[in-house]
């Protein structure tokens, strides 16, 4: 090979800027044309969790797609929020919570015996069954808190405010101006 080709072939690799793989180009929708227009993703730029947790739960976008919503790489949106999608073991407890808080509640009461009444801890003990009975209610929609109220009480007061209403709108068609014509 002589040295002019050897000079040809470096300054043709030079001219040459190295290009993007398919894989760093990210989609921009800029919402206006249906041709895609790629820009890199932002090495600076984080993923908002919050956003593409959502995008990914209730709008089942790929990974991806929220990359490209976001500007950043579609590996940092997987890292992110991988972590916080819920898994099949997430939705079994979630559907038998208070079971398993009910189920929790017995086995804390079986473990305490006339010796630890005797000591300190057992306060937290009750405390934690209280706190395991309150949770077990929600998880069945059943009350945690008993309300009274005073029947005869809030009838008095409905019956006040339909008085007040009575004479407001007597006062109204009392004090309306005639229109010529129209009575």
């Amino acid at each position: 090979m002589s040295a002019a080709d050897a000079s040809k072939r470096k300054a043709s690799r030079a001219s040459k800027a190295p290009q993007p793989s398919d894989k760093q180009l990210v989609p921009v929708d800029n919402g206006t044309a249906p041709k895609r227009v790629f820009k890199r993703p932002r090495k600076d730029k984080k993923v908002n969790t919050e956003q593409a947790l959502m995008l990914k739960t209730e709008k089942g976008l790929t990974y991806r797609e929220i990359a490209a919503i976001q500007g950043v790489d579609h590996a940092a949106v997987y890292r992110d929020i991988k972590h916080l999608l819920p898994d099949a073991e997430t939705e079994v407890y979630k559907s038998k919570r208070a079971d398993v808080l009910a189920k929790m509640q017995k086995e804390l009461l079986k473990s305490i015996t006339v010796d630890d009444i005797k000591g300190m801890p057992v306060g937290q003990k009750l405390m934690g069954y209280g706190i395991l009975f309150d949770k077990e209610r929600l998880e069945r929609n059943q009350s945690t808190v008993i309300v009274s109220y005073d029947a005869r009480a809030i009838e008095d007061k409905i019956r006040e405010i339909q008085d007040r209403i009575d004479v407001i709108d007597a006062e109204i068609v009392d004090d309306a101006i005639p229109v010529d014509g129209i009575e």
